[in-house]
């Protein structure tokens, strides 16, 4: 049995289709979601500071819920927070894509540089510098590139350990 719907997620709107299977007599619901609404998520949750937005999915019922102290917008249901359908979306730094990844892309593709880099990263402004030198390096759009790709690795590699399926 499979059934797709339209869910509102308050800031999109997205399908989610729901698969459903038997592991003896208890059924097994399967959530699949589209990787860019699960993208919209994350970077909705990294857009303000440390705890100003939450997005939590609902396997239950495929939604995304939002919350900003920046805004009203406030979509969570009272109680779903803990739930144990509740998979709160995960900040970058929580999935190792902050300063990990530009130490890792350093090490990789600049290794002579790596001290630099550390020196940059030791004050206030640092992305902004870093991305200053690495355009005097020419090598700009490869860290861009480079933090793409990682980031969807990523995410989609946290969607697989939730076991959330993912619709391309």
């Amino acid at each position: 049995m499979a059934g797709i719907q339209e869910r509102n997620f308050g800031l999109c709107t997205c399908e989610t289709t729901n698969v459903f299977f038997y592991e003896g007599t208890k059924q097994i619901k399967i959530m699949k979601i589209k990787f860019d609404d699960i993208m919209e998520a994350f970077f909705f949750v990294n857009a303000g500071g440390l705890a100003n937005h939450i997005a939590v999915l609902d396997n239950s019922t495929g939604k995304v819920c939002w919350h900003s102290e920046d805004s009203e917008i406030n979509e969570i249901p009272e109680g779903l927070l803990d739930s144990e359908d509740a998979i709160e979306i995960p900040r970058k730094n929580e999935l190792c894509l902050g300063t990990e990844l530009v130490f890792e892309f350093a090490g990789a593709k600049i290794p002579d540089d790596y001290e630099k880099i550390q020196d940059i990263f030791n004050n206030r402004g640092a992305y902004s510098r870093f991305k200053d030198f690495l355009e005097s390096k020419e090598i700009l759009e490869e860290w861009y590139k480079f933090k793409d790709e990682s980031q969807k690795k990523a995410r989609r590699e946290w969607c697989k350990e939730n076991e959330i399926e993912l619709i391309d």
